[in-house]
């Protein structure tokens, strides 16, 4: 019985390890945790520096379980302007059949990306990976028929298995080249995309025996975009069709983020999604996955069943993935942003001179009346006719009391003006965000920096102007403009800022 269950371990793990041992090929239920090794030109299409960690594990039946564990990292090349240049991607992964020691397997790959901009908002990827890998196998723990002495009637494990192999260890080298087209908005958000990437362009050989073994070339092609997105919700269909030799191998995924919106500076919980990744292999498996997406990490953990009676894949039991990401941008599109002066917090003077002289005469000195913010916002809407694209940024000090959100007259009239501008220009959106000084516990600073923001957009909304054009946020005490060191500094910081968006492709 121990001859055959070893026998049959090991006729397994052959059969299976190709198609689910190696992570150029499967397709991961968790696949934004190592997409380098899909296509070696990913690591060029994105801002993001980052550092990931994907385990897999899978049941392939006789309590074998196959483990994958990748190790990726990936630093994109782009200078202060936001041009992106490609990128730089490693990958470590290790194989390993489990106790049995049967096969086993560790790869180093190098992925460098060149980034071509075509089209407005459109970009070409060009990828090529090196990859070295190194096999091994053990048959160490493996039995057969040949121990079995007959003339003496008992099992000897230590006689010779009857099982030739010429190497215990090869190493060869793999090459693979990837393109992508890929789509981005106006803030870089990729929209669509579609790559093609051929593996093992070199066919090595990877056999332990005397003859040779090539590994043959192989198609990967996918392709994604977003269907539907909304304030809430973003669904993303992408599919993957794989081609090595004879087999043909399609998987379908649906992305549903559920995005998350949070301005609060105090909740450790910040914008980001809860993604719910369902993938449908038509050849051998299903799977269902969850991905909690926050700035700089992401977590994510994935559950695989089987679906096939296909010969190649009738082992699968089932298994499961586990994958978390660092990362951080190295660079973020930002509009033009124009900072307006408060006209109750400064004062100017220009001065005139008399005609034909270059002195200043005393007498000729007059105090002009600065621009209201209103008019300063109108001079430079006037004066960037080019620019598709710009913000303006105004701290307007309301004179707060301490601990109120009460707006007074002058307030009102100042925002009657802002309402004025906005139903002269449909193409404006306005954020308005809330401040208080750092008297009191942070949370009561926040829920009153909130409720001033939300005072100044209820009275907009009142005038007339659409709540879909107005976003609020508060901010509590974390960013003051001045030192909370007496009173009046106090004061300036109970504050409300208004951040204007123009966008004039509309």
């Amino acid at each position: 019985m121990k001859i055959i269950k070893s026998t049959y371990c090991y006729i397994i793990i052959l059969l299976v390890f190709p198609f689910i041992g190696n992570a150029q090929e499967y397709v991961y239920t968790l696949y934004p945790f190592a997409p380098i090794n899909y296509n070696p030109s990913f690591v060029g299409i994105d801002n993001r520096a980052s550092i990931g960690f994907l385990h897999q594990e899978t049941e392939v039946g006789a309590g074998v379980n196959v483990a994958n564990n990748l190790l990726t990292g990936e630093y994109p090349i782009v200078n202060k302007n936001g041009r992106r240049y490609g990128g730089i991607g490693l990958t470590l992964i290790e194989r390993d059949a489990g106790s049995s020691d049967l096969l086993n397997t560790v790869s180093a790959g190098l992925s460098l990306a060149y980034n071509l901009q075509i089209a407005n908002n459109q970009f070409i990827s060009l990828g090529l990976k090196g990859t070295y890998f190194n096999k091994k196998t053990s048959l160490e723990s493996l039995t057969s028929g040949s121990q079995w002495l007959a003339t003496e009637f008992r099992f000897d494990p230590n006689a010779a298995i009857g099982e030739t192999i010429a190497e215990q260890n090869v190493g060869y080298l793999g090459l693979d080249a990837g393109i992508t087209w890929y789509l981005t908005d106006r803030i870089d958000e990729q929209k669509a995309f579609f790559g093609v990437s051929l593996l093992s362009l070199n066919k090595p050989n990877d056999s332990f025996f005397a003859s040779q073994s090539e590994i043959p070339t192989s198609l990967l092609v996918n392709t994604g975009f977003i269907l539907f997105e909304s304030d809430r919700v973003r669904f993303t269909p992408q599919l993957f069709y794989q081609k090595e030799q004879n087999l043909n191998i399609y998987n379908f995924i649906l992305s549903t983020k559920f995005l998350i919106n949070n301005s609060n500076p105090y909740d450790i919980i910040k914008s980001g999604d809860l993604e719910l990744l369902a993938r449908y292999d038509f050849n051998r498996d299903a799977a269902i996955g969850l991905i909690f997406n926050q700035p700089n990490l992401s977590v994510g953990f994935s559950y695989n069943f089987p679906t096939s009676n296909q010969t190649e894949f009738q082992y699968i039991q089932g298994g499961s993935e586990f994958g978390i990401t660092l990362s951080k941008s190295l660079w973020k599109p930002k509009p033009k942003v124009i900072t307006i002066q408060d006209q109750s917090q400064n004062y100017q003077r220009d001065f005139y001179f008399e005609k034909g002289t270059d002195k200043k005469p005393a007498d000729t000195e007059q105090i002009v009346t600065q621009k209201s913010e209103i008019d300063q916002i109108k001079e430079k809407i006037e004066s960037f006719n080019e620019v598709s694209s710009f913000q303006f940024e105004l701290n307007k000090d309301f004179k707060f009391p301490f601990n109120e959100s009460t707006l007074h007259e002058e307030a009102k009239q100042f925002i009657r003006e802002l309402y004025t501008l906005f139903q002269n220009n449909e193409n404006f959106n306005l954020e308005i965000v809330g401040h208080t000084d750092n008297v009191g516990k942070p949370i009561v600073n926040y829920k009153l920096s909130q409720e001033r923001a939300n005072a100044v957009a209820e009275y907009l909304i009142s005038l007339g102007l659409s709540k879909e054009k107005i976003k609020t946020s508060g901010k509590g005490d974390t960013e003051p403009l001045f030192m909370n060191e007496n009173e009046e500094a106090r004061g300036r910081n109970r504050r409300v800022e208004f951040i204007i968006f123009v966008d004039k492709t509309k």
